[in-house]
């Protein structure tokens, strides 16, 4: 019952009836005490009050009343914005710009900063390990990884993987997979539920156990047709039959977001890792205890690192460091800065969006001033105005978040497609729930906020009355928010153009190698099928010769990795010995990359040879080892020294460390991508010899990466074909990719050029908006000045006159909106120095040419209500007034 009298609202005519009944009744008692009746009526009224007034006071003692203003306030706005539907397209048009962008953006960095991750109790979830110089990345060795495991007291359960490896499925349509070597409790440390089947069991993590797999969702999905009876089935990886003992959920990830296709145990022979000598590399995820911190762990574990770091060389121990971190931290650690960023933008786009509407209400305000005075005068309270513009405020906001909400999802599709896979999580942003919400909370936050700005103001909701005054207050608060939007945007223009110039610069610089008419074919020979290093060897030789006689190839290299960045090798240069030096002692001396490759390298990649020779055909069939030494790295083992003829040991086999002789001193070439130093290099040559085929880059079972590297005019997708063709006469199963180097070296840039194409967004949405404020600015000092611009024009005043007049206010705004922005960009820009390369944070030549972007916008925005003050004629303005 009580629920229903709150919506069963007095009807506002029978209100009326019932308070018009008893002031006549109030008029008839009046004249019955002997009053005249125009008399009687006016003491009623004197008595009475406002009758409106006294209509709105009595529908408030209701319960829903506020439920009847609500409906009143909606059809009022609602045809208030039909007679006005240009302030109502551009305040839509504003609000959806803003709101689309604001939200696509914030739908890729919610799950890099605030969502949470797919396992159980995440926020206790620890990357756990040792950090080197050679090694950035947190990573433990078998034998302290297995004793830590044991002694241990800061996590509930704390497990290991090995990374994922290229592997083969080869079977009757062979593909390249990627697969992860787990230890058997790895999904119940990460709180992993399967979506099929059951987990590993410690038995068959074990060398020589049954070889048994989890597949992932969508291999299940693609491969199997997501088939009930895929359980117990077996796939070759490898050429090793594996059987299927589960599915992963769909939403599962490892650790480090690599995509895994396959996950496998790790097998890894726990007693033998326990013995001095190689141990094996891993990475190591801890489950801390609710009481636990990670700064807290890092002590803890302090008994077990000092007892680790004892076994190593002691040249390596002062460079190793104990590090633990969340997993959210370890996952997205590169792109953190990236998201900050940008979510920086998003909102310095919703603050320029918002203060364009607020002065698009303003506008609209001003222009009501007649409206607001008339009501007021009627009886209607400042408060009462105040709901009606918030409704329409929020009537906007709505049908801008219904056009910003499809806007966004166009948007959203745009930048899924342009960023590269390297950005996390960014096959998985999408519009949700959340993100519909975060939507929502803007745009009903941004009008209450805006909707309420002219409240404020002291020259409107009728405070003037009658006349077409000056509003000096309201125009002041509009000026206000116009040098608040050109500051902002300044900012967004300065950032974008230092992103723009780091992408430009990563794309642009020397390399030190030939991309241009140059593709590439990669195979990967898989242990099972290729388990003899013979059969390795003669597998690439009959490629390399094949790929030669192709017409249109001038010529053909192979190396083991390829440059400027990706998969390559390194060590540590202080291992490395030069023949009648003792080896240095202090330090592990920095790392060194290095390749394998075939003689017609350096010509292919037209890296040029400084000193001595290139690689030679003899030489591949000789039983002597050779290396070509970078300029950086003869520099650094042969400070002032002639290095061809010197005998270098790369102490690479413990077993046998041959002794490789300096034949030529090569060109420095990127090898570490395109962002970083550049490292010293050596390359040795890749001989036909057996010893030179080991698995090189090795997978699930091992295996080896061969690159072929093709000098050719041909056009990429014909040569393509061919390639392919010449390799599966030799083998139909090796899976090849194709790629040519210019799009090898622009995967590498990707991700600026991302955040950059993101940034220059935001800032052409930002100047169009400050743009548009600019002009509504300016067009309304013109129209509340036309009277002052006629009678100057009377007087004697020339159109540059009134050029000036009007530019003045327009020339302030954009000054002091330049002034605060610039001081703002020179801040700001510091904080994402880490993302620029080549350029620098305070880029003075950057700054100045935002400003003559900005300048130009404010020029252009400028030049329409500057032709209206010139057009004013002075006999028809003074007739108006």
């Amino acid at each position: 019952m009580k629920f229903r009298h709150i919506f069963s609202q007095p009807k506002s005519a029978a209100l009326n009836e019932e308070l018009r009944f008893h002031f006549e009744q109030l008029v008839q008692q009046k004249m019955q005490a002997g009053a005249k009746e125009e008399e009687a009526r006016r003491q009623a009224r004197v008595e009475f009050g406002n009758m409106e007034k006294a209509i709105d006071d009595t529908a408030s003692q209701y319960p829903g009343w506020w439920l009847e203003v609500l409906q009143q306030d909606l059809r009022y706005g609602l045809r208030g914005l039909r007679r006005n539907l240009v302030f109502a397209t551009a305040a839509v048009i504003t609000l959806a710009l803003g709101i689309g962008a604001t939200t696509a953006v914030f739908s890729v960095i919610d799950r890099i900063l605030f969502r949470s991750l797919p396992y159980a109790h995440d926020d206790r979830l620890v990357s756990v390990g040792l950090v080197a110089p050679i090694m950035p990345q947190e990573f433990m060795l078998g034998n302290s990884y297995y004793m830590w495991k044991e002694s241990q007291t800061p996590f509930e359960a704390l497990t290991s993987w090995s990374g994922v490896n290229r592997c083969d499925l080869s079977e009757a349509n062979p593909a390249h997979l990627a697969c992860a070597n787990v230890e058997a409790d790895f999904l119940p440390a990460l709180g992993i539920g399967l979506a099929r089947g059951r987990n590993f069991l410690s038995e068959e993590d074990v060398p020589n156990a049954p070889r048994v797999a989890l597949i992932s969702y969508g291999l299940w999905k693609d491969r199997f047709g997501k088939a009930e009876d895929v359980l117990g089935k077996t796939i070759s990886i490898d050429g090793e039959a594996n059987r299927i003992i589960g599915v992963l959920p769909p939403t599962f990830e490892l650790p480090s977001l690599e995509h895994a296709d396959i996950v496998v145990p790790q097998r890894v022979d726990q007693p033998a890792q326990r013995r001095p000598g190689i141990a094996h590399l891993m990475s190591a995820i801890g489950r801390l205890k609710p009481s636990v911190t990670a700064a807290q762990a890092v002590s803890m574990l302090q008994p077990q690192f000092e007892q680790a770091l004892s076994l190593a060389p002691p040249r390596f121990r002062a460079e190793v460091k104990l590090r633990v971190r969340s997993l959210r931290d370890f996952q997205v650690h590169d792109a953190r800065l990236t998201a900050w960023t940008l979510l920086g933008a998003v909102f310095a786009v919703l603050l320029i969006t918002g203060a364009n509407v607020s002065g698009l209400l303003l506008a609209r305000a001003a222009e009501r001033d007649l409206e607001f005075a008339i009501r007021k005068s009627l009886g209607a309270s400042r408060w009462r105005l105040l709901s009606q513009m918030l409704t329409e405020a929020l009537l906007l906001s709505v049908l801008g978040i219904l056009a910003g909400w499809l806007l966004s999802e166009a948007l959203l599709r745009l930048f899924v497609r342009m960023a590269p896979q390297s950005i996390p999580y960014i096959d998985q942003a999408h519009l949700d729930a959340r993100v519909l919400g975060f939507a929502v909370g803007i745009a009903l936050l941004s009008g209450l906020v805006f909707g309420s700005a002219p409240f404020w103001s002291r020259d409107l909701l009728g405070n003037r009355v009658f006349g077409n005054t000056t509003g000096a207050s309201r125009a002041r608060a509009r000026q206000v928010l116009l040098v608040a939007q050109l500051s902002v945007t300044l900012i967004l223009l300065t950032a974008a153009g230092l992103l723009l110039r780091t992408a430009r610069n990563l794309q642009n610089q020397a390399l030190g190698i030939r991309t241009g008419q140059v593709v590439t074919a990669t195979v990967h020979l898989n242990r099972q099928q290729y388990p003899r290093a013979l059969a390795r060897m003669q597998f690439v030789a009959r490629v390399e010769e094949r790929l030669k006689q192709i017409p249109g190839v001038n010529s053909v290299a192979v190396a083991d990795s390829i440059p400027p960045g990706g998969l390559e090798h390194d060590r540590i240069i202080g291992v490395i010995a030069v023949e009648g030096r003792p080896k240095p002692e202090g330090g592990t001396g920095g790392n060194v990359v290095w390749r394998s490759v075939t003689p017609g390298y350096f010509s292919v990649l037209g890296i040029p040879i400084r000193s001595g020779s290139g690689f030679s055909e003899q030489q591949r069939d000789s039983n002597d080892h050779f290396v070509i030494l970078s300029e950086a790295m003869a520099a650094r083992l042969f400070p002032g020294e002639n290095p061809i003829g010197k005998h270098l040991n790369l102490n690479e086999r413990p077993a046998d460390n041959p002794w490789y002789t300096i034949v030529g001193v090569a060109a420095n070439a990127k090898n570490r991508g395109l962002a970083t130093e550049n490292e010293p290099e050596y390359y040795k040559l890749w001989r036909n010899r057996e010893e030179d085929w080991y698995p090189n880059f090795v997978g699930v079972s091992g295996g080896l990466l061969a690159n072929f590297i093709l000098s050719t005019p041909t056009t990429p997708e014909v040569l393509a074909s061919l390639v392919r063709s010449e390799i599966r006469t030799i083998d139909n199963s090796v899976p090849i990719e194709f790629e040519t180097m210019r799009q090898h070296v622009s995967s590498l840039a990707e991700r600026p050029s991302f955040q950059a194409a993101l940034l220059s967004l935001f800032a052409a949405l930002a100047i169009v908006l400050a743009a548009t404020g600019l002009y509504g600015v300016l067009a309304f000092i013109v129209s509340r000045r036309t009277q002052e611009i006629a009678v100057r024009m009377a007087l004697g005043a020339g159109k540059q006159n009134i050029v000036a007049l009007i530019s003045r206010d327009g020339a302030r705004i954009i000054g002091l909106g330049i002034l605060l922005g610039a001081l703002g960009a020179m801040g700001i820009s510091h904080t994402f120095r880490a993302l620029l390369f080549g350029v620098s944070a305070s880029d003075w030549s950057t700054l100045l040419s935002a400003i003559v972007v900005l300048l130009l916008a404010g020029v252009l925005a400028m030049w329409v209500p500057l032709r209206r003050a010139m057009s004013v004629d002075p006999m028809r303005a003074l007739r108006y007034e």
